[in-house]
């Protein structure tokens, strides 16, 4: 009986490779398949990373955007397809779930520290912002800015 499963389990990993092949070429009517044939294995996914998703459309949308950018670039050799794409799928639960998670009462703290201009010695506060927390650094100049960890986003206030 298992092999019969396992036959069956290598038909459709193949399946689902040459989808993902074709799909990478362009081909709409096979990435139209792929998801129909892997649109509820990708829901669970994305629900076992966080029961309480509200936004799931949104996110799955924004997953299968990425397998349709990225399908090109599949290796059947390093993964399964199925495997592959609810990798995909639980990368981009997790990234969303990081960005609703970043503290909004450290910022909040931030709008109290006394203007430098005010005659009141008071510190300075860096922010930098990642994915996952926010970092402070002072020092005694007044304000020194709030700068964010990328280069290209850079900012500085005051």
């Amino acid at each position: 009986m298992s092999c019969g499963r396992a036959v069956q389990k290598d038909a459709s990993i193949e399946r689902l490779s040459a989808l993902l092949r074709r799909a990478g070429n362009g081909d709409q009517r096979a990435f139209a398949e792929l998801h129909a044939s892997t649109r509820n294995r990708l829901r669970k996914t994305a629900l076992s990373v966080s029961p309480s998703i509200v936004d799931l459309d949104d996110l799955l949308q924004e997953a299968y955007l990425k397998i349709w950018k990225h399908a090109a670039s599949f290796d059947p050799e390093r993964a399964s397809p199925i495997t592959w794409m609810c990798t995909i799928m639980r990368n981009t639960t997790i990234d969303a779930l990081r960005l609703k998670q970043v503290a909004t009462a450290d910022l909040d703290e931030a709008l109290f520290v006394p203007d430098a201009g005010v005659g009141i010695p008071t510190r300075s506060t860096t922010i930098w912002f990642s994915r996952s927390r926010l970092v402070f650094s002072t020092d005694f100049h007044g304000i020194a800015g709030i700068c964010s960890r990328s280069p290209i986003s850079r900012v500085k206030a005051g």
